[in-house]
């Protein structure tokens, strides 16, 4: 949508040749044998357009430097593979001299710059031996490249600071100018927009700050709020905040809901991935995910802290092949993980089958409490008071070996924590799910001797 088909067909390669190596990962080698997998990729060979913005940063290029010969300009570009598909069609225009820059780190196959080389290529932008850079994320900050007559941004980007700094690269000591290429009806339009609302959120921010500093006066956190909620306000914009944890922040997800004009919070969260409201936090996790949290056995730790932690949790699954991913887990172990989450946890779990359907369900459910029920999202919620019967749970749960569904049997079996204390191995073996192995291991713990006890 936002690329263009010479850039897809690079990837597929890549993931071909990746299926093809020793090295490469099963996951690759199963996606490449996938039917539609095969029939996307004969169709993106059969295609022999290229993206419109391809012809229309040629014509922006060629006419710079038809109406200045001597111009420098630099085309931001957000993937390695456009940069490259770019740089070759712009090598077709007169008078233009282009080179890709990017940067060091070596990325799917291929090498990154040196220092060396890009402070090589820098020299010859200065020079003249190249006068248009094709140039990721690199180029932004921290370089000394001189300053040009034209910036072309490829496709926009949703972060203001970014954008702030590409432009710095035009109009230092002359007048220089912008262009953004915005493919319609795609996400570049959710990025542009939301781009432009937090650049002027932080113009508002800072003119508060100075008009305060100004007065000698130290401004409030209040203060700032009201601020952003005016400009919300003023623009129409969706009042829908979501505190998206800080590994989530690179995701499908969080781009989709970016796009929607969703007030997006990165934090470092210790429990959930989205939180929605004060009640309210999701879980989210894609179907290799589950799997292996459920094999090394920390998904219902994690479920618990998540049950403890909010009143109304949910777990969302994203993904269609839960079932047929091509590990080797018993279907019914599968089943039973997802009705003990519901049934003995009480958490719903809610099935998505691609990013776009949960971005969606977690706009839908956040606006429903944020403006319906009125119910702001925090970030630190009070965790609700447990009951009698949980705190009896929650501390058999501390035995070794011990689960929230063993807790409930043998609390159901013996009546009392006293009584499960009590007990000698063989009554504990009498509880469906203790073994000999894990009702020794309680006995011991029960009544091993502190002060006899090596650490």
């Amino acid at each position: 949508q936002t690329q263009g088909v010479e850039a897809v067909r690079r990837y597929f390669s890549r993931l071909r040749e990746e299926a093809n190596k020793k090295s490469g990962s099963k996951s690759t080698r199963q996606l490449v044998k996938d039917p539609e997998f095969i029939e996307a990729m004969a169709h993106v060979n059969s295609l022999s357009m290229d993206h419109p913005k391809l012809e229309a940063v040629k014509e922006i290029v060629e006419e710079q430097f038809r109406m200045k010969p001597d111009s420098r300009v630099i085309v931001f570009t957000h993937f390695r593979d456009t940069s490259a598909t770019v740089t070759k069609v712009l090598s077709s225009v007169k008078g233009v001299k282009p080179i890709r820059f990017i940067g060091q780190s070596s990325k799917e196959g291929e090498k990154g710059l040196t220092q060396k080389q890009q402070a090589e290529i820098i020299e010859k932008f200065k020079e003249g031996v190249y006068n248009v850079l094709v140039a990721t994320s690199v180029a932004e900050e921290g370089l000394d490249i001189p300053s040009t007559e034209l910036v072309v941004f490829y496709e926009p980007i949703p972060s203001e600071i970014r954008n702030i700094q590409r432009r710095g690269r035009t109009g230092r000591k002359m007048p220089g100018r912008i262009v953004i290429l915005i493919a319609k009806g795609t996400p570049d339009e959710g990025y542009y927009w939301a781009s432009r609302r937090r650049e002027r959120q932080m113009q508002m921010d800072l003119k508060l700050l100075r008009e305060r500093l100004e007065k000698n006066s130290t401004p409030r956190v209040d203060e700032f709020r009201e601020v952003k909620q005016r400009t919300l306000e003023d623009f129409n914009e969706s009042k829908v905040t979501i505190i998206v944890d800080h590994r989530e922040n690179r995701s499908s997800v969080t781009r989709l809901l970016s796009s929607q004009g969703v007030n997006l919070k990165i934090e470092q969260l210790p429990v959930g991935d989205y939180i929605l409201s004060t009640r309210i936090a999701v879980e989210r996790k894609q179907v290799d995910d589950y799997l292996n949290s459920l094999i090394q056995g920390v998904l219902f730790q994690q479920i618990q802290k998540l049950r403890d932690s909010y009143s109304r949790p949910f777990l969302v699954i994203e993904g269609e092949d839960l079932f047929s991913s091509g590990r080797k887990i018993n279907r019914n172990a599968i089943l039973g993980s997802i009705v003990a989450i519901i049934v003995d946890y009480g958490i719903p779990v809610f099935f998505t089958r691609n990013p776009r359907e949960t971005a969606d369900f977690l706009f839908l459910v956040a606006r429903r409490e944020q403006e319906e029920r009125q119910k702001e999202v925090a970030l630190r919620v009070k965790k609700p008071s447990m009951s009698l019967r949980e705190q009896q749970r929650f501390i058999v749960e501390g035995l070794p070996n011990i689960s929230a569904v063993l807790a409930e049997r043998l609390l159901e079996h013996f009546g009392s924590i006293r009584n499960i204390i009590n007990a000698s191995e063989e009554e504990l073996q009498e509880v469906q799910g203790i073994g000999p192995l894990t009702a020794s291991d309680i006995y011991n713990v029960v009544n091993a001797s502190f002060w006899e006890v090596e650490e």
